[in-house]
């Protein structure tokens, strides 16, 4: 496999409270190479949107980077990069498309003015002539008309319009690697594959590199190549698509799939996760799952596994040889 785009290594982020440090994530490592597209999956709470959070250097002030996390991209720690050299990464290299996006257009400005004021900004405009060109190709990438959106202020344009303005927005300056932090919350079931269905031809013309945190994982298995499991705050499988999501072998992971209803099949075999994540402001003794495991082995309640991997490609975390579970 060719060199990864961006490497995380060993990262751990807490939160700072008045109880003490929140560990809401712990020693995750995760390479992301180019034209890969990665989904992060796992209960809320789970970490998935404070890691990427982390990559992007936007976390909440009381937030705690281990000294021993390491975020390579092009062979530099984004965690030591300056204010000005972090900008320049968001956008430019990195973009982000945050929960609820479409609430993060400026509704005092017309699309048009957004769009240019982004390229102005970053040094990347050309005119408004030569800027309107790459806007209308992005526009017209997520079946948008810029006739339309362009003069438009963001209220006059529907829920779906104004998610997929975000997504040609995110696009503006061509990063090599997109974050898409539950990129359809807030949208009707209907809209909600009509965007995914865009971001799939977006990444399929472009390229672009994407990581994904959703909890939809019907349409995380259309548009991904690769699925990272977590569990408070833990990466604990690692694999394609197809094998994560058909051939589980972490019990939490073949839990969380066969818990997710669908509207073919026998609904009666979906079952619910019972009990609850560990408290991570004192994390037990063991594999943190071992509470919840109906396959917990005595080992499992004093020993924390680490990810290995099983297969090419293919990681756990998890003491038990193999799981047989029919999804």
């Amino acid at each position: 496999m060719s060199e990864p785009l961006i490497s995380i290594k060993n990262l751990s982020v807490s939160y700072r409270i008045r109880e003490g440090l929140v560990n809401s994530v712990k020693g995750v490592s995760l390479e992301l190479y180019k034209n890969d597209v990665i989904a992060l999956i796992g209960e809320s709470g789970c970490g998935k949107s404070t890691l990427t959070s982390a990559i992007l250097g936007t976390g909440a002030p009381n937030t705690v980077v281990d000294k021993a996390s390491e975020i390579l991209w092009e062979g530099e720690n984004v965690l030591h990069y300056t204010e000005e050299k972090l900008r320049q990464f968001r956008w430019v290299k990195a973009a982000m498309i945050f929960q609820a996006a479409q609430n993060a257009l400026n509704p005092t400005l017309r699309l048009e003015e957004q769009f240019r004021d982004t390229m102005i900004d970053h040094g990347l405009s050309g005119g408004r002539e030569q800027d309107l060109e790459r806007i209308n190709e992005l526009l017209s990438m997520v079946r948008l008309e810029a006739d339309r959106v362009l003069p438009a202020y963001p209220h006059e344009l529907s829920g779906g319009m104004r998610q997929r303005a975000i997504i040609a927005l995110s696009m503006i300056l061509n990063p090599q690697f997109l974050i898409l932090d539950e990129p359809t919350t807030a949208l009707d079931t209907i809209t909600q594959h009509y965007i995914f269905d865009i971001l799939t031809e977006v990444q399929q013309k472009t390229g672009t590199s994407m990581m994904l945190v959703t909890h939809d994982l019907s349409s995380a298995a259309k548009l991904c190549h690769r699925v990272g499991v977590m569990y408070a705050g833990q990466l604990v499988e690692l694999g394609s698509a197809d094998e994560v999501f058909n051939a589980a072998q972490h019990p939490y992971a073949a839990a969380l799939i066969n818990a997710m209803p669908s509207i073919e099949g026998d609904v009666t075999r979906h079952k619910a996760i019972p009990g609850a994540m560990p408290d991570l402001l004192s994390r037990p003794a063991g594999c943190l799952f071992h509470p919840r495991c109906s396959y917990a082995m005595p080992r499992c309640r004093e020993e924390r596994p680490h990810l290995e991997q099983i297969s090419d490609g293919h990681w756990k975390a998890c003491f038990l040889e193999k799981l047989n579970v029919n999804h």
